[in-house]
């Protein structure tokens, strides 16, 4: 089923009229397109080789009887821009756009208004459903922030543990991913790492009394979490993307907690069920590949979306354990968490959120580390 295009011209009426051309993509307006030519402006580089360019984001935020809160919570549309080397130097490119099919834009649809929950919107479900569900919610499969593979099938993921395949050429969908274990994750990094062997690697946590973390992977063809490490904390942190080096694995907890019974109950939305707790500070988690075992730093409070890079730094003897080092984007409050609710952006507001890069060295023998 495709997302039908009429219903996408209707909706974007309820959108403010007076958008200009700069906040075009906050509109939902998006079309299924089928591999139209792109106008290529200025000089393609000659040394450039064919391929195809692919992403996910969200397209549509207004039903004709609702419309989602934040930014992140439009439903998921698949793109992808295919260059092909030409004569004499040329070169052409098209475009594709298919919507993700998810139970998500399915029921959506159905209902003409958001049928579940997001990052900054409210779930429509009543109390006493939340409650029947408590130890199975239900949680949105809009793959809208990011792309991955698990050997060569690709997904569309968010920050629950439901993926989406789809076909890399056409966007067709293909299906939701049907783990065959036990294992009981509520909430999951969105940005999952494939490794050069592609294998598929991801940090979820266990909502509870007590949360728990989980480090897993399933290597290609397969469809079982291999749980690799498990770490209890009291209140997770907010858990968008981790760091991989050779040897660990790196995982933040920013200052920005969440109460578990208030996401389980409260029907708000995800990220409204979290607090900025600046006075317990931060940490960084290192998760040894080797035997699972974890490390913590504590770190003063911050919060981060993404990291830049990690590595592992040698010791000067060449004996002793190695240094982790993690270059992460960071800002010092949780102002980040709001600045991308959709009525600031297209009202035109600035994001007005500082962030800075900085450089965290979680060395051997010590339990804290200082930002650089």
């Amino acid at each position: 089923m495709r997302c039908p295009m009429t219903l996408a011209s209707t909706a974007s009426r309820a959108a403010p009229a007076d958008m200009s051309n700069r906040l075009r993509g906050l509109q939902s307006d998006a079309r299924e397109l089928d591999d139209t030519a792109v106008d290529i402006r200025g000089h393609v580089p000659p040394w450039m080789l064919g391929g195809s360019l692919l992403l996910n984001g969200p397209a549509l935020w207004d039903l004709p009887h609702g419309s989602y809160a934040h930014w992140f919570d439009g439903l998921a549309m698949l793109h992808r821009i295919r260059f092909a080397p030409g004569n004499a130097g040329g070169a052409s490119a098209s475009y594709r756009s298919r919507y993700l099919q998810t139970d998500d834009l399915r029921e959506s649809l159905a209902a003409r208004k958001p049928a579940r929950g997001g990052f900054g919107s409210p779930s429509p479900a009543g109390w006493f459903h939340r409650l029947r569900h408590l130890r199975n919610p239900v949680v949105t499969d809009n793959g809208a922030v990011v792309m991955a593979r698990i050997g060569s099938q690709w997904v569309a993921q968010t920050e629950t543990p439901l993926l989406t395949s789809f076909d890399p050429d056409t966007l067709k969908t293909t299906g939701r991913i049907v783990y065959d274990d036990a294992e009981v994750i509520h909430v999951m990094s969105a940005h999952g790492i494939t490794d050069a062997q592609g294998t598929y690697w991801n940090v979820g946590v266990e909502m509870g009394p007590k949360c728990t973390y989980k480090l897993f992977k399933i290597v290609a063809g397969s469809r079982t979490r291999e749980v690799i490490a498990r770490w209890a904390v009291r209140q997770t942190g907010y858990l968008h993307a981790f760091a991989m080096t050779p040897t660990h694995v790196l995982v933040w907890q920013p200052a920005m907690r969440v109460n578990a019974i208030k996401l389980a109950l409260s029907g708000r939305g995800f990220i409204d069920n979290f607090a900025w707790k600046g006075a317990a500070g931060s940490s960084i988690d290192a998760i040894s590949l080797a035997d699972g075992s974890v490390r913590s730093w504590a770190v003063p409070a911050m919060a981060s979306f993404h990291a830049v890079q990690a590595w592992d730094e040698p010791s000067a003897d060449g004996r002793s354990p190695a240094t982790l080092v993690l270059d992460l984007c960071t800002t010092d409050g949780p102002e980040i968490f709001s600045a991308f609710r959709l009525a600031r952006l297209r009202a035109g507001e600035p994001v007005g959120v500082q962030h800075r890069v900085q450089r965290y060295r979680l060395e051997p023998g010590r339990s804290d580390a200082q930002p650089q």
